[in-house]
C-alpha cells in the first residue's frame, strides 16, 4: 500500500487533521463515522431494548475480533474483545489457584502501571509477585525473564519479550503466557487439546462397550 493510498484514511480521523496523534495505544482517534454508528446503537437500544441482544448485539464482539484476525495474523474465532487489557488479563488470572506450590506470577518492571496493581491485588490470595529488572528501562530482556520462570510459576503476563538467546527445561508445559496481542491464545489452546483428549477418551469408551 502506498503512501499517498495511506494519506486518504487521514480525512476519517479529525483529530489528526491539526496534529501527529501517537497515542493510539491508549485511546485511538475517533473515526468520522463514529459518531453515526454510536447513534444507531443508542436508536436499537431505545426502540429495541433488551430484545437488541438477541438481533445482532450477541455477535457485535465476535464480529469484531474477526476483523481483527486477519490484521494480527490469527484464526477467525480466537480472539476474544474486552475493555482493555487489565480487565482481559484479570479474567485469565481469575482461572488459577494461588495457594499451593505453582502460585508465582512473573512480571516485568516495565509492565504498565494498572497491570502491576492487578497482579499486586492476587497477592492477597497467596500469589508470589516477581519483577523482572530491565537493565535500560526502554526493553526487556528475555533472557532475564526466562531465568526467573521455573516450576512454580504460573504465570507470565507482560509485552513481548526479544528472542532468547536459551530456554530452560520444559517450562512452556506448564506456564500460561499472556500478551496484548494474544491474550488468551495459550489458554484457548490448552482447552481445545483438553476438549480432543476428552472425545478421544469417550471414543475409546465406546469402543470397548462395544468389543464388551
Amino acid at each position: 500500500m502506498s503512501a499517498d493510498s495511506l494519506a486518504t484514511w487521514r480525512e476519517e480521523f479529525p483529530t489528526v487533521e491539526d496534529c501527529t496523534y501517537l497515542v493510539s495505544h491508549s485511546l485511538g482517534a475517533m473515526p468520522r463515522r463514529t459518531a453515526a454508528n454510536l447513534q444507531d446503537y443508542a436508536d436499537t437500544w431505545s426502540r429495541r431494548g433488551v430484545r437488541a441482544w438477541h438481533e445482532g448485539w450477541w455477535e457485535l464482539g465476535r464480529n469484531t475480533s474477526d476483523l481483527l484476525a486477519p490484521v494480527l495474523g490469527v484464526a477467525p474465532g480466537t480472539i476474544t474483545m474486552h475493555q482493555n487489557v487489565t480487565v482481559a488479563m484479570g479474567i485469565i488470572a481469575s482461572c488459577f489457584r494461588y495457594d499451593g506450590t505453582r502460585r508465582k506470577i512473573v512480571l516485568t518492571e516495565l509492565e504498565f502501571p494498572t497491570n502491576m496493581y492487578l497482579f499486586e491485588g492476587f497477592a492477597r490470595y497467596g500469589a508470589e509477585i516477581v519483577y523482572v529488572p530491565s537493565s535500560n528501562r526502554i526493553s526487556n530482556d528475555a533472557d532475564r525473564l526466562l531465568a526467573a520462570i521455573d516450576e512454580r510459576t504460573v504465570l507470565v503476563p507482560g509485552k513481548g519479550q526479544d528472542e532468547p538467546r536459551s530456554t530452560p527445561q520444559d517450562w512452556k508445559r506448564h506456564v500460561v503466557l499472556i500478551d496484548q496481542v494474544s491474550l488468551v491464545r495459550a489458554v484457548l489452546d490448552r482447552e481445545r487439546r483438553r476438549g480432543r483428549s476428552c472425545k478421544r477418551r469417550k471414543r475409546r469408551k465406546r469402543q470397548r462397550q462395544k468389543q464388551g
